[in-house]
């Protein structure tokens, strides 16, 4: 599919600016990876989205189209790695697309323009993890391995790109 016709069909909205959209991002999350250890409850996790703020980090993207929201990303200055990577402070975090809208250029576009909106931010380096192993996606966007970790029983790779 022609992605410039695609990325016509959305666009980038802060999750700040459409609290509606909280319950379904904060479900994606939970369905894809499970509830964060600091949460006893989705309902929690849902409270925790709503009282972010829009001009703090975690800063959440979403990408809207007419009526649905496609997907998110979250910039953010701490990863669940913390301790193992103490030194790496922004993280590319939390991008997800439910299934059926896959391999349409989305998350491409959402990885991005969170990655402008860093260096707006003065990020000067970001990081993320992924549970594919060879990078898939963000190795075509330019990210570089820089350590793969088990973690939990999970297999992840850590991987890197310069911002500015």
């Amino acid at each position: 599919m022609d992605s410039s016709k695609e990325r016509s069909q959305f666009d980038f909205v802060p999750l700040s600016e459409r609290p509606e959209a909280i319950p379904q991002v904060a479900r994606w999350w939970v369905d894809e990876w499970g509830l964060p250890q600091r949460h006893e409850s989705l309902e929690a996790y849902v409270s925790e989205l709503a009282s972010l703020k829009p001009d703090k980090l975690p800063f959440h993207l979403l990408a809207v189209g007419e009526r649905n929201i496609l997907g998110v990303a979250t910039l953010k200055d701490r990863s669940d790695l913390h301790e193992l990577f103490p030194d790496f402070k922004y993280w590319l975090s939390g991008v997800y697309l439910p299934p059926e809208l896959r391999g349409r250029g989305i998350a491409t576009a959402l990885c991005l323009k969170t990655i402008e909106i860093a260096r707006t931010k003065g990020v000067r380096r970001l990081h993320l993890v992924t549970e594919v192993l060879d990078g898939g996606l963000y190795a075509k966007l330019g990210w570089k391995p820089i350590r793969q970790v088990h973690v939990e029983g999970i297999d992840l790779l850590v991987m890197a790109r310069e911002v500015q």
